[in-house]
């Protein structure tokens, strides 16, 4: 599990960079002019992503150095999640068109 927790705590910090991007890209979802639903969220999620990054990282890397090794490798997993959900709405904008 060291190895595995290691592995995707460097994939995550690596991903920190690009993830950047998302906040800059949140500040546009307001430029449309139209009372679109779900513009708070998408914004909320769009900031999420890095923001979830960097505390679980830091969290994660905390308890690597303490030979935590499990629980390293569950909290580094936690961005997925906003990911995720970003992906499910991007689909249900899509399918809903």
């Amino acid at each position: 599990m060291q190895t595995t927790a290691l592995i995707t705590n460097i994939i995550f910090d690596i991903a920190f960079i690009p993830s950047l991007v998302l906040i800059y890209v949140s500040l546009f979802i307001f430029d449309n002019g139209t009372n679109g639903s779900g513009r708070w969220l998408m914004f909320t999620l769009f900031n999420g992503v890095p923001a979830s990054i960097l505390v679980t990282q830091i969290i994660s890397w905390v308890a690597y150095s303490n030979g935590n090794y499990d629980f390293a490798f569950k909290v580094s997993l936690v961005p997925l999640i906003v990911v995720l959900l970003i992906g499910l709405w991007l689909l249900r904008d899509y399918l809903t068109k």
